[in-house]
């Protein structure tokens, strides 16, 4: 079929393969809240801006600005980006709110260093339970 989406019947369904909608920070209250009274942890390449939750619930967002790039590689680093954390999660996001705002490009070579920083920066986070 061209220029359609093709249909495969064999093929799982997508559910577990990306965060849940109610996992990601959309409402712009949310947004606004989280960068007024959040906390930051600060990296070369990304920040870290962080509320905590009264339950125990984790919600992430990527916010990638447009001084970056343009938007499919903006897209691109906030899909890649999101995936490492929905593959690898950690212990320290329980119970918080989290935007991933990112300072620096996100290209194939620095990809590595952003993934090691990123979980740099999650040990930090308050109630890792090590500090």
């Amino acid at each position: 079929m061209r220029g359609g989406l093709k249909e495969e019947k064999d093929s799982p369904p997508s559910e577990g393969k990306r965060l849940r909608p109610r996992a990601s920070i959309s409402a712009r209250k949310d947004i606004d809240l989280i960068f007024k009274d959040g906390r930051r942890v600060t990296g070369r390449y990304v920040t870290l801006i962080f509320r905590t939750r009264p339950d125990s619930n984790s919600r992430i967002s990527v916010f990638v600005p447009k001084r970056l790039g343009g938007s499919v590689r903006r897209n691109r680093m906030k899909r890649v980006l999101k995936e490492y954390v929905r593959t690898n999660p950690h212990a320290a996001l329980e119970g918080k709110e989290v935007i991933i705002l990112c300072r620096l490009p996100v290209n194939r070579e620095t990809m590595v260093k952003v993934r090691e920083e990123i979980g740099r920066l999650f040990e930090k986070l308050p109630g890792n339970g090590k500090r």
